[in-house]
């Protein structure tokens, strides 16, 4: 077998296989848009029968990762950090650093952008929460 008749061949077979690779591969997931997030939001949570005012503080770090903070005004308790944000179309989940229970928080956005609802869990108890983005 000479090299000239088998070059198309070998020219084929890395055709292929480029091609074969490329298609296998899982598209590099894009970034989720945090943009309608950004702001900052007051609301409630309604657990055990209470209702308990909050305000969420959403922002971009540095590395434009998305950063927050969340007050229990009810509670006194301001600026406590949130971790584990987690952003998915348009529902966002985290949880407040640091405290026991791990709070956890997921609310979706509805068509406005300008509310969000979902739910509030806390060792073992769940309740509704309710936010509306602030007006400026």
């Amino acid at each position: 077998m000479n090299l000239r008749s088998s070059a198309p061949k070998i020219l084929l077979v890395l055709v292929l296989l480029t091609a074969a690779f490329t298609t296998a591969l899982p598209a590099q997931d894009k970034a989720p848009d945090v943009t309608p997030f950004l702001g900052d939001w007051d609301g409630t949570i309604d657990i055990g029968g209470m209702q308990l005012r909050i305000a969420v503080h959403f922002k971009l770090d540095d590395q434009k990762a998305l950063t927050g903070t969340i007050d229990s005004l009810d509670q006194g308790a301001m600026g406590l950090p949130l971790a584990a944000i987690k952003v998915e179309g348009r529902t966002v989940t985290f949880l407040i650093d640091g405290i026991p229970g791990e709070p956890t928080f997921k609310s979706t956005l509805d068509e406005s952008g300008k509310k969000m609802a979902g739910t509030f869990s806390q060792a073992g108890n769940e309740g509704a929460i309710q936010l509306a983005k602030a007006e400026k």
